[in-house]
């Protein structure tokens, strides 16, 4: 009966859902026209941004006075654009001595959002029960005490760019009672969601991509000059002119740049605000504020490449066959869509992209130049991924990707892109893309 009421239910919304997609004002996903004007006075959507979300097209509102959680961001919510002193958002190259010192630097806050199961609304490492079998660990949390924790990896450098991935893990993804009820993937043990920056050696940080459910979504701190193949979906609002200020769901722990809007939410009067501490605070009830350490994620993922381990599930094939890796964590899950199943950072696949899984996280830099329309190098000084997948050096593990990958794609960097497809299937992706970012809009307002 439970399974009857629930493909029911499913069908009435995939056809309302098919209803309000055919329905909607095309103007939301209206992409950038070079005609109209790109200014900073000038109109949001005629930049590639949506009015409803994005901090680009006018001032709005910062937190009152006596709010003091978010004191040191309250300048970045007020005006678009660079910092007005002139100076470089940040040091020269040569301070970073190490990577932990560079993600240290543009560690995020992270404001996250709190519900009806706050236990499961908490940062923490994976191994936090003291054992890298993940099944267990929703298990255990009433047995052992949990501490923040965010981990963090110098993903790649090239001569212009650190490419900086930051990763939050959760016990449990959990819904409505309504929502588990009727669909069985709305719950399942363990989330890793989290963000990639691209930060300039000049200019500190430019770009944004967050992880958000089962889509990358897109930031830049100021109105971007070019436009690559996404739309730009908000301002990258940063504390200190060089730490992103990211908003983390309730429930289903989505991971997007904060927006002004949400500083109005009656969410955010009760979120838990993270910064990094450089030692991790226990997790206790009530707090408004919690300091978080950094762990290595390049750690996780070399448990991730040794097959057998209890942290990671199902593997399958990256980089055309050179490299197996698991597609999802480990733990209990009830149902089949994989789109709602926990992956790591290399099987980021968004379904509305034209990326491969795992190209985010082996090649950052191609994957900035084609979301964003940036021109900057792709080839690397270091790429931690591909280094150690390979045990060599970057040139070379580039080029042996790229010679040997041919499942993935021929001899040159742009088969990273699915191969086009003909009209009819063009015609239907761009239809699935624009109902995504539809429903995105939709998740502003109701998630």
């Amino acid at each position: 009966m439970k399974t009857a009421l629930q493909h029911g239910m499913r069908m009435i919304m995939l056809i309302a859902a098919m209803i309000f997609v055919a329905c909607a004002n095309d103007k939301i996903m209206k992409p950038p026209d070079e005609s109209e004007d790109t200014s900073e006075s000038g109109s949001a959507s005629g930049s590639g941004f949506s009015k409803f979300h994005s901090d680009f097209a006018v001032e709005h509102p910062v937190p009152v006075a006596s709010d003091q959680r978010l004191s040191q961001s309250k300048k970045a919510f007020k005006e678009p654009g660079p910092p007005d002193s002139g100076k470089p958002a940040f040091p020269m190259k040569y301070v970073f001595s190490s990577a932990d010192s560079l993600l240290a630097y543009f560690s995020p806050v992270f404001v996250h959002h709190q519900n009806r199961l706050p236990e499961f609304d908490k940062l923490c490492r994976m191994d936090y029960d003291e054992d890298l079998n993940t099944a267990n660990n929703v298990e255990n949390h009433q047995e052992f005490d949990r501490k923040a924790y965010v981990y963090g990896q110098k993903l790649a450098e090239t001569a212009e760019a650190y490419y900086l991935l930051y990763v939050v893990y959760h016990l449990r993804d959990y819904d409505t009672p309504f929502r588990e009820f009727f669909f069985s993937s709305a719950a399942h043990d363990n989330d890793v969601e989290g963000l990639a920056l691209k930060v300039s050696k000049t200019e500190g940080v430019v770009a944004a991509e967050t992880w958000y459910h089962s889509v990358l979504l897109q930031f830049t701190p100021t109105k971007p000059i070019t436009h690559g193949t996404e739309i730009v979906d908000g301002k990258l609002h940063l504390e200190d002119n060089r730490k992103p200020i990211i908003l983390v769901q309730a429930k289903g722990h989505g991971v997007r740049a904060m927006q002004s809007l949400d500083l109005d939410s009656e969410d955010y009067q009760t979120a838990v605000i993270y910064r990094y501490k450089g030692e991790a605070d226990s997790l206790l009830a009530g707090q408004e504020t919690i300091g978080y350490d950094l762990l290595d994620f390049a750690e996780c993922y070399k448990i991730a490449m040794e097959q057998g381990n209890q942290t990671f599930s199902e593997y399958e094939f990256y980089l055309g066959a050179m490299i197996e890796l698991p597609l999802f964590l480990a733990g209990d899950f009830s149902g089949n869509s994989s789109w709602a199943r926990p992956k790591p950072p290399w099987n980021w696949n968004s379904k509305i992209d034209d990326l491969t899984g795992g190209a985010l996280y082996f090649h950052p830099a191609y994957v900035f130049n084609q979301h964003f329309g940036f021109a900057g190098p792709i080839a690397y000084l270091s790429n931690s991924p591909l280094e150690l997948a390979f045990a060599q050096g970057a040139d070379h593990a580039l080029k042996k990707m790229i010679e040997q990958a041919d499942v993935w794609f021929t001899s040159s960097h742009d088969a990273y892109l699915r191969p086009q497809p003909n009209t009819l299937k063009k015609w239907y992706a761009n239809q699935k893309r624009k109902a995504g970012q539809i429903f995105l809009r939709l998740a502003y307002v109701f998630g």
